[in-house]
C-alpha cells in the first residue's frame, strides 16, 4: 500500500483498538475512590475511578490478562475565574497498613491540556504559553485520565489522584 492509504489503515487499527479497549474498560468494574473530593486553587476533583483493563478484549488469542491500570475522572472549575490548565499527580500507594508510601507516580493534565505532556514543551523547545488550550470556565468540567502498565509498576493496593497546580 502507498503513503495515504497505509496512514489510513494504520489510524482505522488505532481506532478500533481504542474502541476495544474502551468496551473492556466499560466491563471492568471499578474500585470506590481512596479519598473525598479534592480542592485546590478554584479547581476540584469531581469524580475518578480506577480500574485494570487491557487494549484488546480477551478472546481465545489472549491470556485474559489485564495490562494497564487506567485511572480516570473529571474536575471542575468552583472558582470564579477561568483556569488555563490543571497539573495532577497520580500515585500507586501499599496497603493502608504500610502507610502513605508511594511506589510509583506520574503527572499529567487535564484533557484540554494534555499537550503540555509533548516532548517538544516538556524538554523546553516549546513554551507552555503557547500550546493552544482552551480554557475551563467557572463552572466547567474537564476529563482527566492516566495510565500504568502492569510491567512498569510494582504491587500495589491504593491510589490516589492530587491536584498538583492550577493555572
Amino acid at each position: 500500500m502507498g503513503g495515504r492509504a497505509c496512514d489510513l489503515r494504520n489510524s482505522m487499527l488505532g481506532l478500533r483498538t481504542v474502541i476495544a479497549a474502551l468496551i473492556v474498560a466499560a466491563a471492568t468494574p471499578s474500585p470506590a475512590p481512596p479519598t473525598p473530593p479534592i480542592e485546590l486553587g478554584g479547581v476540584r476533583i469531581a469524580s475518578q475511578s480506577a480500574r485494570w483493563t487491557a487494549l484488546l478484549a480477551v478472546d481465545e488469542l489472549s491470556d485474559g490478562n489485564e495490562t494497564m491500570f487506567l485511572i480516570s475522572g473529571e474536575i471542575e472549575n468552583v472558582g470564579p475565574t477561568p483556569i488555563s490548565w490543571v497539573k495532577l499527580s497520580y500515585e500507586l500507594l501499599p496497603s493502608e497498613s504500610q502507610g502513605d508510601a508511594v511506589l510509583a507516580s506520574e503527572y499529567g493534565y487535564n484533557f484540554r491540556a494534555e499537550a503540555l505532556r509533548s516532548p517538544a514543551v516538556e524538554a523546553g523547545q516549546v513554551a507552555m504559553e503557547s500550546v493552544p488550550i482552551q480554557p475551563l470556565a467557572p463552572g466547567e468540567k474537564d476529563l482527566f485520565r492516566m495510565v500504568f502498565f502492569r510491567s512498569d509498576v510494582p504491587r500495589f493496593e491504593r491510589w490516589r489522584v492530587r491536584i498538583l497546580e492550577v493555572r
